[in-house]
Formats: structure tokens, sequence, C-alpha cells
């Protein structure tokens, strides 16, 4: 009996901590993995100016009494607003390029930070940065009167899964995917194979399965990606391309990178937003 008890409670010992460990639990852990928020390097906390639009700098009051920081360049005479959910590091002030490039397609961009990100309050979580990607679009509606239709929502790396989210939640015209996965799980299982061990519902509830939305209707899909990023594989964009339904395009950037869209193919990236947005 005594052997029996002894194994009985290591086998207790190790589920426990198993299930501590999963990423569906140990949320502090996985944060610290996910979430790589930047401070602002001294002078850049202000928007920057960009040619052809003005700028408001705007906080959104959240359910939960926090703000949420974004910036608002607002182009004369534009017939779309680009709704940017960024990627997992740095701030606002990590973007300025890829503003000034979206803003040269003649539509308007708001940009926000999310919960723990620059001048944005509290702590990030994946349920959490969904629920930012929520709160700014109502505001674009609901304090800013766009209309949902002229609403594109733009994805960037883990952006991607909050932008697809959005296009489930919200009506929207339209949803670029630039440099995404096609779910948060497959990535995460690439870069840490350990995570393997645990199954699907042992991760967040929320796993921004983007491939999940892409095969279920959907707005006009555009996926960005560069063939030579090694931080989410191209071989994301082919499965998204191949099993999204349409109405769906894909560009691939032959010589690009995860970050460098903006020096290696400005050019190419302009007339395939553009033209998709006319369409949208």
């Amino acid at each position: 009996m005594g052997s029996i008890t002894t194994c009985l409670i290591i086998l207790v010992a190790f589920a426990t901590l198993y299930t501590v460990l999963s990423p569906r639990f140990n949320y502090r852990l996985y944060r610290w993995l996910i979430f790589h928020p930047y401070p602002y390097e001294p002078g850049t906390e202000l928007p920057p100016p960009i040619d052809n639009s003005e700028v408001d700098e705007v906080y959104i009051l959240l359910r939960s009494g926090k703000k949420i920081h974004g910036w608002y360049y607002k182009v004369a005479n534009a017939a779309k607003v680009i709704l940017f959910s960024h990627g997992n590091a740095g701030n606002l002030s990590s973007r300025n390029s890829i503003l000034d490039l979206l803003t040269k397609t003649g539509a308007s961009v708001f940009i926000y930070d999310y919960e723990g990100f620059g001048k944005s309050e509290g702590l990030p979580t994946i349920d959490g940065i969904c629920d930012n990607g929520l709160v700014a679009y109502d505001y674009l509606v609901e304090q800013e009167g766009v209309k949902p239709n002229d609403i594109i929502v733009y994805g960037e790396s883990l952006g991607t899964g909050v932008a697809m989210y959005l296009s489930a939640k919200r009506k929207v015209g339209g949803v670029i995917l630039q440099s995404g996965f096609s779910s948060l799980r497959k990535i995460a299982h690439e870069i840490f194979p350990t995570l393997k061990a645990f199954p699907s519902f042992l991760f967040p509830t929320q796993q921004l399965d983007t491939l999940a939305l892409a095969k279920q209707p959907h707005p006009p899909l555009l996926i960005i990606h560069g063939v030579h990023d090694q931080v989410v594989p191209y071989s994301h964009a082919e499965r998204l391309y191949k099993e999204a339904i349409e109405p769906k395009q894909l560009l691939t950037l032959p010589h690009s990178a995860h970050n460098d869209i903006c020096n290696t193919a400005p050019d190419e990236f302009l007339h395939t937003v553009i033209d998709f947005m006319a369409r949208c």
C-alpha cells in the first residue's frame, strides 16, 4: 500500500506541475515569451509628422478603467481608414516607416499600443490584445464616425491574429495580413518544440487561429509575406492562401524578410495595397 500511495502522490504532483507549466495557466511565463514591449527612446514619445496628414494623439478607456494609447493619422479626403495592429515587440514609435508608407496609399491610419506597450496601461495577454483591437475599432466607429465598410484591418506579425479576429467580430471592408502566422499555437510549436507536450485545451482559449477564421466566410483578404522571413516562415503564408476561401490574394515578396518590407519592396507593396483597397 505504501508504494502505491507514493506512486499516486508522484503522479498527482507531476500532473499538477504539468498543468501549472502549461500555456493556459502559467500566463506570466508565456507573457514574457510572447510580448516584448520596449520603452520609448528619448524624443520619440510624440507622433512623428507625416506628409499630407494630420495626427491626433488618442487615449481610449477600457472596461477595466485602464487606457490604451494610439495615434490617428488623418489624410485629407481619405476613402478608407487602416486600423493597424502591430507585432509583439516595440511600441508605436517602432512603426514610423510603415506608417509613412501606409499613408501614401491615400488612407488614414489609426495605430494603437496594446496594454503594457508604450503609453498604454496594464499588462498584455492574448485575450487582452484582442479586446484592445475591438476597443480601437469601436472608437473609430463610435467616436470618429468611420463607417464599418471603410475600415481595413491591418495586422503585422502577431497583430495578424488580432486583425483576423476583428474581421470575425466586426464588420470591416477588408483584411491585410503582413508577415503573419497560421495560428499562434502552430508558430509556438515551431519556435518552442517542447510546447508540443501540451494538448490544445492547455493553451489559452484564444489561440489566434488565423487559418481557422480564413476558412470561414470573411471580407476580402490580402496576405503579404517575405520569402526570407526567418521569424514567421513563408510557409505560413502559403498555407493560409491555399486553405483560405475566396476572396483572397497573396503578395509574395522574394527579397523581403520579416521587418524590412518598407526598404526591400515599397513600390510593389504600395501598388498592391492601393489596388486591394480600391477593390474593397
